[in-house]
């Protein structure tokens, strides 16, 4: 077990000296990148949080404690999780030597230890690492158990099978196999087997029930883990569905925007707000729905991922081992003999030279059945079928063992049954489906996001080009680069790169969104006007081209038209402040003053506001005619916040400060500063001096002043709604069908113009 743990750290430590000088060891991509951000809110002091968990939370918890205690720099994560990884493969001797014998054991753990995939997850910021330590620890107490069954041994598999949910949700599916195998082993003895099984229980609800209860305290609603099980369950059972991840909307892979997406389209699609509960049973009634109704398609469907599960080539995530290797000879070396299309048939090779046995491995071979399904049950990329390696690697052990006794005892029946099903497995397991070159352009892709977050054009230019280099057809890259030539100015370059797009695929909202942006800003309105309206209905949750419209009615001078777009552009998104501003603006230049009011609010509570915002607000709520709008205290604080810039600025804040003192009965101040104002004014004799000097002769008798509102018109009737399905029938093309470093969609493609 030394010797294996030496061995496997060795390689994992090689691996992280040829990968330091690369830009994997860099950058944090996809999910690392909100990891690593999850965790730094844990060390900052926020570790208890304000929300369900949406994603596992155990490795953002692991994450901040080597951060807390190591630091953040890139070797303390990855070289702590070399160790962890190393420990895994001593684990597994461990466990094939408890479950198949000391040979199986020594085998197995040499196979991990060398085995590409899983040195490519301990040299990445992910909780692939964490969960194959607590997986390969579970089944090293598994395969210690003995009989009969001990209760205290029982909880601490219990304690373990809890804390592993809390890294891979699935493995939930293996607690409800485990608590009930005592009731199976315990022979004639059934109170023992049913106190054993109590004992594992408590020790998955020792792990599960404090998080359970976390949950329930910041969320109202009981979660065990998270609640993105009928997300995740929608997305691999769907209309669209290809069997590996594609997101709810084109090129919003991140975990993010997976939740907004999830809770936005479900909330759309009832009318109504819904609980994060709430929003997983929508989805999972989706999902359940459309197989029920489709069971064809939904065999297909799931014969396909079982294929893509056995496929020797490891689906891409964010980063793919094929590119990483090129930088690391170790990775390289062993990812061209020990990966997943070997495994496997030795896997099928030790379950025929132990099948003698099978009543004493049964319990191994259920365990791998289930997780198995349970992957198959959503969808299949290489870090969630990682788990099954442990499960193999023990059976894969077990077979190199026992092949030579096997081979010389075995009956001659199943030495060609052996040797049929391995051969078969082994072609069927190396005939990929899925495309190494693909892998690579995502890797490149998710390269150019991150040069281009890291203000580096050049290298973010040659990531993209590497890209579409590798898959002609992938249209993010074409996109965020078109996007990157726009921040460059080079405007020529990015329209033919956006109209390149939509020859491909025509209802690629954000092409037409951009490219109507550019051409506005050419002059070319109408078709601007219609390149916004194609994003609008390509994308029906896209909230910028509504915003793109209401600027363009701004500009025809149609107050009406425009608050409708800004106010559709935010019931769609919310937190676009810039539609909020222009809402807010064009209803109060409009004289519809309480409308405006709310909007204004917010936008000065959910961002440093500027001078206009803070004026104009303290402005309506000293001159509004209702009472139950003013409010004075706000109003002078609003006035005082602002901070003129120039000479005709400074009248207008001295203006604001008089109405809102008057508002408060301050009328001594109130005049003093309407005096001040009238003097700041640029034309003494205009109109906005004769407007201040009304309001000084107000002041000066004592009365405030107020301001009719004209109640021009109202936006609150906003035309269009979502449809009840969130996908695109014509978005779903390979390349889109992986999580990119955060998204390419709204405020995350390169430029995106507002």
């Amino acid at each position: 077990m030394v010797g294996i743990f030496f061995i496997a750290l060795l390689v994992r430590f090689l691996h992280l000296v040829y990968l330091s000088d690369s830009p994997f060891f860099q950058f944090l991509l996809g999910d690392s990148e909100t990891y690593h951000r999850w965790a730094q809110r844990i060390v900052a002091g926020n570790g208890f949080g304000g929300e369900i968990f949406y994603q596992a939370p155990l490795y953002p918890y692991f994450l901040a404690g080597v951060y807390a205690t190591l630091g953040e720099t890139p070797w303390a994560v990855r070289g702590l999780q070399a160790v962890l990884g190393a420990g895994s493969c001593a684990l597994i001797s461990v466990a094939g030597a408890g479950w198949a014998g000391r040979a199986a054991g020594l085998c197995a753990g040499l196979i991990l230890a060398l085995y590409a995939p899983a040195i490519f997850f301990d040299g990445i910021v992910q909780k692939s690492s964490l969960d194959l330590f607590i997986l390969s620890g579970l089944l090293a107490l598994l395969g210690t158990r003995g009989h009969p069954p001990r209760p205290g041994l029982w909880w601490a598999m219990g304690l373990t099978t809890g804390v592993l949910a809390l890294v891979r949700e699935n493995a939930l599916l293996l607690a409800a196999v485990l608590v009930v195998w005592p009731l199976l082993e315990s022979g004639g003895n059934r109170r023992r087997g049913v106190l054993v099984s109590l004992a594992f229980a408590a020790g998955v609800a020792s792990a599960l029930l404090p998080v359970a209860a976390r949950n329930y305290v910041v969320g109202g609603g009981f979660h065990l883990t998270t609640s993105q099980l009928g997300t995740n369950l929608f997305i691999g059972n769907n209309p669209q569905a290809t069997g590996s991840y594609i997101p709810l909307r084109p090129g919003r892979g991140s975990a993010l925007y997976e939740r907004e997406d999830a809770i936005t389209l479900a909330r759309e699609a009832t009318g109504r707000e819904l609980t994060p509960g709430e929003v997983s049973q929508y989805w999972t009634r989706r999902a359940v729905g459309w197989a029920l109704a489709n069971p064809g398609r939904w065999w297909d469907l799931t014969l396909r991922k079982t294929v893509l599960l056995l496929d020797a080539v490891e689906s891409v995530d964010t980063e793919d081992q094929y590119t990483v290797a090129d930088t690391s000879p170790p990775l390289r070396i062993a990812g061209a003999v020990v990966h997943f299309g070997t495994l496997l048939p030795l896997a099928v090779l030790g379950t025929f030279a132990t099948w003698h046995r099978r009543r004493e491995l049964a319990l191994l071979y259920v365990m791998l059945l289930a997780y198995a399904a349970s992957v198959v049950a959503f969808y299949v990329v290489a870090r969630y079928r990682f788990p099954l390696v442990p499960f193999l690697a023990i059976l894969a052990g077990a077979g190199i063992a026992g092949a030579p006794k096997f081979a010389r005892r075995g009956p001659r029946i199943a030495l060609v049954s052996c040797v049929i099903t391995v051969t078969a497995t082994a072609l069927i397991s190396n005939r990929t489906r899925s495309s190494p070159t693909l892998m690579r352009a995502v890797t490149h892709y998710n390269l150019g996001n991150a040069y281009g977050a890291a203000k580096a054009p050049e290298e973010a230019i040659a990531q993209y080009s590497l890209a579409l280099t590798l898959h002609p057809d992938f249209r993010d890259a074409r996109h965020n680069l078109a996007n990157l030539q726009t921040v460059l100015g080079n405007h020529e370059v990015a329209k033919r790169l956006y109209r390149k797009n939509l020859a491909i695929h025509p209802a690629d909202a954000a092409a037409h969104n951009n490219l109507g942006s550019l051409l506005h800003r050419e002059g070319h309105r109408e078709e601007a006007l219609s390149h916004y309206r194609r994003a609008a209905i390509s994308d029906p949750l896209y909230a910028t081209p509504h915003y793109n419209m209401g600027v363009e009615a701004q500009e025809r001078r149609d107050p009406l038209e425009a608050s409708r777009h800004f106010a559709r552009a935010l019931q769609i998104d919310p937190t676009l402040q810039s539609a909020r501003r222009s809402l807010a603006l064009t209803l109060y230049r409009s004289g519809n003053f309480s409308a405006a009011l709310p909007h204004l609010i917010t936008a000065i509570q959910a961002e440093t506001p500027d001078s206009e915002l803070l004026l104009i607000t303290s402005w309506i709520l000293s001159t509004h005619p209702s009472p139950s709008v003013r409010d004075a205290e706000k109003a002078l604080e609003y006035a005082r916040r602002a901070q003129p810039s120039d000479r005709a600025a400074t009248a207008r804040a001295l203006d604001v400060l008089a109405a809102a003192y008057a508002e408060a009965g301050d009328f001594s101040r109130a005049t003093q500063y309407a005096l001040q104002a009238l003097k700041a004014a640029q034309h003494p004799k205009g109109k906005r001096a004769q407007a201040l000097q009304s309001r000084l002769d107000e002041y000066r008798r004592k009365r405030p002043h107020r301001e009719p509102e004209k109640r021009a018109f109202s936006p609150d009737r906003v035309e269009g709604h979502l449809p009840a399905n969130g996908l695109e029938p014509d978005d779903h093309e390979p390349g889109q069908g992986r999580k990119p470093s955060g998204s390419t969609g709204e405020g995350n493609r390169w430029g995106n113009q507002e």
